[in-house]
């Protein structure tokens, strides 16, 4: 009976010892991201009266949070996100400043960043996408918009091929959410042609991927309309955050 105690002692000391030896490396942000949480919170409740594609001011509220009496929303696309970190991690403008140059970085910036590594996890590959991941456009120099961000709502799904068609490549439909002044088709939350009304909201653009699972171009959404941009042309970077030294805050 000693002798099996003792061997059970010295198997949970060697076991210590190679933790400590070869801790486990930081895990990537889970799809139960803090910051996605608030966004779904967010376009479940607020109303259209109360929801605005701008800045100056710029503003997310969530009832109950800071005093707020009612969801409310006044952001671009970036940020929003801004806004998201801020209320999901804690994060300061003073923080994110540190972090990216600026308490309200562009689009691109995100974009940048998360192409560096900087804070964040590339995702190289479609399927490796989760909700919470981030998906980051660079825009090319002269327009009025240096690119545009969504979040994905939920793992993208593999579809039919549709117009516009592009040889040699696989078609992916990814729900995301995001503050647009253009919606993403008849299914977007905010509405569509008419009825549409810019802000935060939910829809679907469509991913195309080389045979390898790479992003080689997107649309604006699922309609055979949607002009399809290449790579080169608006390119596309998927990012996970890094969430190691923060303390999500969950709704």
């Amino acid at each position: 009976m000693f002798i099996r105690h003792r061997r059970a002692w010295i198997i949970v000391v060697l076991a210590s010892c190679f933790a400590v030896l070869f801790p486990a490396r930081p895990a990537m942000a889970s799809s139960g991201s803090a910051h996605l949480a608030w966004a779904q919170l967010l376009i479940d409740n607020v109303l259209p009266a109360y929801n605005a594609y701008g800045t100056q001011p710029s503003y997310v509220r969530w009832v109950g949070e800071g005093g707020a009496t009612r969801f409310e929303n006044r952001t671009e696309c970036s940020n929003l996100l801004t806004h998201l970190f801020r209320q999901a991690y804690g994060m300061t403008s003073g923080d994110i400043a540190q972090w990216l140059g600026s308490g309200s970085p562009r689009a691109v910036t995100y974009h940048d960043a998360i192409e560096a590594q900087d804070g964040w996890f590339v995702i190289p590959k479609v399927h490796q996408i989760q909700p919470g991941d981030v998906l980051a456009i660079a825009y090319p120099e002269g327009l009025s918009a240096s690119g545009h961000i969504a979040i994905a709502r939920l793992a993208p799904v593999p579809r039919v091929a549709t117009a516009p068609l592009v040889a040699g490549t696989s078609q992916y439909e990814i729900a995301i959410i995001d503050s647009t002044q253009n919606g993403h088709g008849q299914t977007d939350s905010r509405g569509f042609k008419e009825s549409y009304h810019a802000g935060v909201g939910a829809g679907s653009m469509r991913l195309y991927t080389d045979a390898h699972g790479r992003i080689v171009g997107h649309t604006w959404s699922s309609e055979n309309a949607s002009k399809f941009y290449a790579q080169e042309e608006r390119h596309a970077v998927v990012g996970r955050l890094n969430t190691a030294g923060l303390a999500p805050y969950f709704p």
